[in-house]
């Protein structure tokens, strides 16, 4: 493609589990290639945002996508890739690590065209974390418990006059993905020299949570120049969900299902005693149908579980919501919507829920419970 113009990309998202995938979103981060040789800090990030939310995709089913990049006008020449996320509720992780440059899903390569040779743009190879040198493929690097926390970075201007660009830095607990996630923001201008160079910074002094990721985005005409760098605390421990679902859908009268969710310590690793995680599965009236808690440790590995039981209803549309506490204190939680209209609208029952009965059941496939 060449400057200036949009590029549209298409495909299939696809579900490969046995249940069915709801509350997802596609997630995507536009690469351009530094350098042909491999190197500990990836390619330069020059945007990233989300493509679309609310995505459901039945069991085994997959779900068609397209949407539109327009590519800056002062972009400059050179390989591009498109790499893919997928997330569920904005937290969840089912294809590749949003916060990471290095851990993708698929990616699309590509190659622009323009008239711009030079730019305004973070040196990846400049950053550093309390004054030691940060690498954006490999684990982030842990700080102190409490103390503050400096992000450095070199903005390099290759055009042959004075550039002045806006920075802004948004400081997130774990991740980008959702708004309320932010503890920190800071914008500035700078000015950096004809083919010259300005440091750029930030100090984070929030010491509530166990990960933080500081994203840096430099804004020169319409292009953006991105990074993400995540550090620990190490000592602060708190507990995360990661991913509640059931293994089958729809709730079937008299057919045993399973309520199951991942958790873990996304501190340092330690064991954290008086974890409680509630499961509640309820029509779309609020009623509940089913609630599963577990009560005990929360280690750092993640940890899976789970409660069979079988509905005496049928049940195609419902909500499942998952709320965590740590010592008594709620610290986290997910809500996630079942419905027949988005999942597999022409099976939709055609009674109410409170009507129906197993023999008035549209017929459903029966899948296999998988691993957890």
């Amino acid at each position: 493609t060449v400057s200036g113009t949009p590029l549209t990309f298409s495909g299939t998202l696809k579900n490969d589990n046995a249940y069915p995938i709801v509350g997802g979103s596609l997630y995507v981060k536009v690469f351009r290639t530094r350098t042909t040789q491999k190197d500990s800090n990836g390619p330069d990030v020059v945007d990233q945002f989300v493509v679309l939310s609310d995505i459901a995709i039945p069991a085994n089913g997959e779900t068609p996508i397209s949407f539109t990049w327009n590519v800056p006008a002062n972009a400059r020449s050179g390989d591009y890739k498109l790499a893919t996320f997928f997330t569920v509720s904005r937290k969840f992780n089912l294809l590749g690590l949003s916060f990471t440059d290095d851990v993708v899903g698929n990616t699309i390569p590509f190659r622009v065209s323009g008239e711009q040779k030079a730019g305004v743009q973070f040196d990846k190879s400049t950053v550093t974390v309390n004054d030691v040198p940060y690498y954006f493929a490999s684990f982030p690097p842990r700080t102190t418990t409490k103390d503050p926390v400096e992000v450095t970075s070199i903005l390099t201007n290759t055009t042959n006059q004075a550039q002045e660009v806006r920075v802004l830095w948004s400081v997130y607990q774990w991740d980008a993905q959702l708004r309320e996630n932010v503890v920190q923001e800071e914008s500035t201008k700078v000015t950096v020299p004809a083919n010259g160079k300005a440091p750029v910074s930030i100090t984070i002094t929030d010491s509530t949570f166990p990960v933080y990721l500081a994203v840096g985005t430099v804004s020169w005409k319409d292009t953006k120049s991105i990074i993400g760098v995540r550090f620990v605390r190490p000592g602060v421990n708190r507990t995360r969900i990661n991913f509640p679902s059931i293994t089958k859908y729809p709730l079937v009268a008299g057919q045993e299902n399973t309520l199951f969710s991942c958790l873990h310590n996304s501190g340092d690793g330690h064991v954290i005693a008086g974890g409680r995680l509630e499961l509640t599965l309820s029509d779309m009236s609020g009623n509940p149908i089913h609630t599963y808690v577990y009560d005990g440790d929360v280690t750092g590995n993640m940890m899976g579980v789970m409660e069979k039981f079988t509905p005496t209803k049928h049940y195609d549309r419902f909500m499942l919501d998952a709320r965590l506490y740590q010592d008594e204190e709620f610290v986290d939680e997910a809500h996630l919507e079942y419905d027949c209209a988005t999942l597999n609208p022409a099976a939709c029952a055609v009674a109410t829920e409170e009507e129906e009965s197993p023999s008035s059941t549209p017929s459903f496939i029966d899948f296999i419970m998988g691993h957890i």
